[in-house]
């Protein structure tokens, strides 16, 4: 009915302002269990997720033991599991060679299962995948020099007269014409590393030390038939004459390495397939020293096994520094295997016939010719000690 001022009364106001507070009411508690069924889910995930991490943590742990005692000479079953709780782990050790092995790790905890492998060896492997690798100093060849086999240069390739590259080339910086590419030419690829570390190097160094220091008269000439290795040379090494030398270790001659005439150094055959390293390197005064020259008909040769080299490094950064000295130096009929001198300059003239080059810089002339072979993608230089080298998660 009709007011005092002729309104009527709203009387239906507080049925609509109750509506209004049980769908807010309703849209909360919705909005709350779904918050909780989230929540749920979601500390259900990080249940698994703490679990898988546990799982995890574990079987490394384990793995990790299986490989100390391997490297420290530790007894060592073929199996062996350890168990903590709901967490569980076995691993498996199984003998390939003399000179590597393989530990799978399998871990659980529940139904969350890892697994781990780990590949050791006794020797580091060396994967030279190219003719001639060559850092920023980029790569010069002239006259009939030719490289069969694919290169790369962190640098740019230019040449003169008429040098060839049977094979592919790839430059971070431009290739000029000449040389002849007859494979593919690519510039501005990615930059290549080298495939030899620094640590590893100093590890070379350390292991030739330990075998003893030579501690004679300077330069080191050593008469024929001499066995020589692993030792250190405190100072420059010479080989003249017909003199033949037997490599039965690593050699660390900190000064520099000349080898003229005739002279060879030749691997022990019971490398077989292994290959060796020989390395210049003066630790105070890398700029000047560690330099190599092998001249006239010097050679460098492996165990007599088809994949045996011997591995001649410089470590001489006179290049790299913007100075004028050349790491390795070839000319005339020497020969050896691979070359690296990854922070200097190679050069290589006239009638020599190469494997493998990896440099910052490379300069070729003449008839010099590098020959790529196959074997040269996996070589093994031994090592004293055991040492995991690769790591896989397994599915």
């Amino acid at each position: 009915m009709p007011n005092a001022k002729g309104y009527k009364l709203k009387t239906n106001s507080g049925q609509a302002a109750l509506v209004v507070v049980l769908f807010f009411l309703f849209t909360s508690i919705v909005a709350a269990g779904g918050l909780a069924s989230f929540a749920a889910v979601e500390l259900r995930s990080s249940g698994v997720l703490i679990k898988s991490k546990q799982s995890h943590k574990f079987t490394e742990g384990v793995s990790e033991d299986a490989a100390y005692r391997i490297i420290s000479g530790k007894n060592t079953p073929s199996q062996f599991s350890y168990s903590d709780g709901t967490l569980s782990a076995t691993a498996t050790v199984t003998v390939i060679d003399e000179d590597s092995k393989d530990v799978l790790t399998e871990g659980a905890q529940l139904n969350f299962r890892r697994a781990i492998n780990l590949s050791m060896g006794k020797v580091y492997e060396i994967e030279f995948k190219f003719g001639g690798l060559v850092g920023e100093g980029g790569i010069f060849m002239q006259n009939n020099s030719a490289i069969a086999g694919n290169i790369h240069t962190n640098g740019s390739v230019a040449g003169q007269n008429s040098p060839t590259i049977n094979g592919n080339a790839s430059a971070v910086g431009t290739i000029s014409d000449p040389p002849q590419v007859l494979g593919a030419k690519t510039e501005g690829a990615s930059s290549v590393s080298m495939p030899v570390q620094e640590f590893v190097m100093d590890d070379w160094e350390r292991t030739a030390e330990e075998g003893g220091v030579y501690s004679g008269s300077c330069p080191y000439r050593p008469a024929n038939g001499t066995m020589l290795g692993p030792i250190k040379i405190p100072c420059d090494m010479e080989i003249e004459g017909t003199n033949e030398i037997i490599m039965t270790g690593k050699i660390w001659i900190a000064g520099d390495l000349d080898i003229e005439n005739s002279g060879i150094i030749r691997l022990d055959p019971s490398y077989g397939l292994k290959s060796e390293v020989i390395i210049a390197h003066d630790p105070s005064n890398e700029a000047n020293k560690g330099i190599i020259n092998l001249e006239n008909s010097a050679q460098l040769l492996g165990s007599g096994t088809d994949g045996s080299y011997i591995m001649v490094v410089s470590r001489n950064n006179s290049a790299e520094t913007g100075g004028p000295k050349t790491a390795i130096g070839i000319k005339n009929s020497s020969s050896a295997s691979i070359y690296y001198a990854p922070h200097g300059k190679v050069t290589a003239q006239n009638n020599i016939h190469l494997k493998t080059i990896t440099a910052w810089r490379l300069e070729m002339k003449n008839e010099a010719t590098v020959e790529y072979e196959e074997q040269l993608s996996r070589v093994k230089i031994p090592a004293l000690k055991w040492a995991v080298t690769a790591w896989q998660e397994k599915p």
